[in-house]
């Protein structure tokens, strides 16, 4: 009896639950849950698989600054026109004890990207006056700002990385520590509030916007005014610091050039990059900067509706991007006023959600005006990727503060179903970025390889203009000379050294491998030569602590390779970092004449196992003219 009464009971309860009214809003948790662990999941599974573990672009000048000039010197110098103090340190740390080997900057940026993203989220979770919808869609969002991975150079450069997501978790925390300031009248959460301002500033110039977007907030609140004085002295002396004591501050005030209405435009154009970015940018002609696989079914579908948009409104996406800018931007600015005006008492999520929304206008505007020079030169550097993750946290910081306050019960349903269907909208540019982060490393790999081997081949050297290819060249022997990055490792300086006396063979291991072309360095003024090739099965039986080099019919190492791409079996959504099967590789000195083994060679033990033979069959091309 009492086992049929209690079937009963919990029969009415799962009835109870699956009615009408709760099986919606139970799917639409389960989506939007899925979602928000999709994009989290793939992206540090991307960061695990594919984070960029050489020195590239600006790194370069960084790391003449930071191992030519002694600490603590070297970290207060400026870098293109920032102040980049806390990163530096860490910089500082990882080539002090773990020889430049760029994991330390990559987990300290997915630490501080992944806070940017749980602090709004833990406040939309703990407002239980919110319904669950609504909460699910805040956490959502909040995801989707960060790990989108249109923000690729953020997520997988570690040193952009630590520039970009000291300065947003810098953010978000200053704008939590505001709204406890204002709820208990605290000078220590104020306090608090300025000192993560004063992070933001000293790690990216960009970060000065915090301290005003700290202040707005807090009138905003309605901080009793005393506490207003913190973040104003902060910013004062951030100032002070920034342009007129530390080093280099003569270049930085010269970047201020005051156009107003130009800089207005490309502050607009810059808060719209997400929209640009994901969806209209693929109207026809598309935009430079966009790309996205037209063969599926996702790629076809982002390029047909941003033509066919296009094309009903008779504005082009150059126009579109003002008017969404100025959407968001008059949008936000109604709101606070209306909220303001009406003594509405503001929510955590709220508050913070507001606190990164009017710290990325000011960004924009910060940029419009320090780039301007740099942004007239280069329009569409306004929609430019290494911004992206500033507008992308505008968005979705609107997202959430619209999310929290709907009432209409018709806009609600609107734009739960616009939140639905986000995570599809994004997915074909989020797989983009990740294909791109994957090329990007095997160049990167690549380029390892070459300098390992003695080699300098400019198709696939990261190279930044800003840097300069002699101060490339001599980043590229400061490493060497220090024992980091790519250096670090045993092999470099047996290369044109006699090989292992005895090599063996494994059965076990079948690979295949090719020539990709051959250059002259235009270093050494010597032929070099680029193999790839990729490991087919035999994985289990390669030891990772076992290089990969090539003898000549003499003996001699010739050159090294570096694990560069997946191979036939790659799965890049597993932490499949062990399992690399290609490899990417340079001989110096190459001559046609000479044959070419692969082996994989451990330079301590002075084993060595003969797995590959380069044939010549498909001679390669040599240069016209070699010496």
């Amino acid at each position: 009896m009492i086992d049929s009464l209690q079937r009963r009971r919990a029969l009415q309860t799962a009835t109870k639950y699956l009615s009408t009214k709760r099986v919606g809003p139970f799917l639409l948790c389960a989506w939007f849950a899925l979602a928000a662990t999709y994009f989290f999941w793939s992206c540090v599974a991307a960061m695990g698989n594919y984070a960029w573990l050489q020195p590239s672009f600006d790194q370069f000048r960084v790391y003449l600054t930071l191992l030519e000039t002694p600490f603590p010197q070297n970290i207060l110098q400026p870098d293109n026109g920032h102040h980049s103090i806390f990163p530096f340190l860490v910089i500082v740390a990882e080539n002090q004890w773990f020889a430049a080997n760029q994991i330390v900057q990559t987990v300290v940026s997915l630490l501080c990207a992944t806070l940017t993203a749980l602090l709004p989220a833990i406040c939309a979770y703990r407002e239980r006056n919110l319904g669950s919808v609504q909460r699910c869609s805040a956490i959502l969002l909040s995801t989707l700002g960060v790990f989108w991975l249109a923000n690729g150079v953020s997520l997988l450069h570690g040193n952009e990385g630590l520039s970009v997501y000291m300065v947003s978790a810098a953010v978000v925390t200053a704008a939590w520590c505001t709204f406890e300031a204002g709820q208990r009248a605290s000078w220590a959460w104020i306090v608090a509030a300025t000192l993560a301002c004063c992070v933001a500033t000293f790690s990216f110039g960009s970060g000065i916007a915090s301290f005003p977007a700290v202040f707005c907030l807090g009138v905003f609140l309605r901080l009793p005014r005393k506490l207003l004085v913190a973040p104003i002295f902060g910013l004062v002396c951030c100032l002070v610091l920034y342009l007129v004591i530390l080093p280099g501050d003569d270049g930085i005030r010269g970047m201020l050039n005051l156009q107003p209405v130009t800089s207005a435009t490309f502050a607009l154009q810059w808060l719209s990059s997400p929209w640009i970015t994901a969806w209209l940018g693929f109207a026809d002609p598309p935009a430079a900067f966009t790309a996205v696989d037209k063969n599926q079914w996702f790629g076809a579908l982002l390029v047909d509706s941003a033509n066919v948009f296009v094309a009903v409104t008779h504005l082009s996406w150059r126009a579109w991007s003002v008017l969404l800018g100025s959407v968001g931007l008059l949008g936000l600015g109604a709101f606070l006023a209306r909220r303001f005006l009406s003594g509405h008492q503001t929510r955590r999520t709220e508050a913070v959600a507001i606190g990164v929304a009017l710290f990325a206008t000011l960004t924009g505007i910060v940029i419009s005006i320090g780039r301007l020079d740099y942004l007239l030169a280069n329009p569409e550097q306004s929609f430019a990727d290494r911004y992206l993750i500033w507008s992308s946290l505008f968005w979705a910081s609107i997202g959430i503060l619209v999310v929290v306050n709907l009432r209409n019960i018709a806009a609600r349903a609107l734009v739960t179903a616009f939140l639905a269907a986000l995570p599809v909208m994004l997915y074909g540019t989020h797989m983009n970025g990740l294909g791109w982060g994957a090329a990007v490393y095997r160049n990167l790999q690549a380029m390892a390889a070459a300098a390992r081997s003695g080699v300098f081949d400019e198709a696939v050297f990261p190279s930044d203009s800003s840097t300069g290819r002699e101060n490339e060249y001599r980043s590229i022997d400061v490493l060497r000379g220090h024992r980091m990055a790519m250096f670090a490792q045993t092999g470099p300086e047996f290369v044109g050294q006699p090989g292992p006396s005895a090599v063996g063979i494994d059965d076990r291991i079948v690979a295949e491998a090719h020539w990709e072309n051959a250059f002259v360095d235009p270093r050494t003024q010597r032929v070099a030569a680029h193999f790839s090739g990729v490991f087919l099965t035999g994985m289990g039986a390669v030891s990772r602590k076992w290089q990969i080099a090539a003898i000549d019919d003499l003996g001699n190492i010739a050159g090294l390779a570096e694990y560069s791409f997946a191979g036939h079996r790659g799965k890049w959504f597993n932490l499949d970092i062990s399992r690399k099967r290609g490899f990417d590789g340079y001989i110096r000195d190459y001559d046609p004449q000479r044959k070419y083994s692969l082996i994989l060679w451990n330079a301590r033990r002075e084993e060595a196992t003969r797995f590959y033979t380069l044939t010549a069959a498909a001679p390669l091309r040599l240069p016209a003219t070699t010496p």
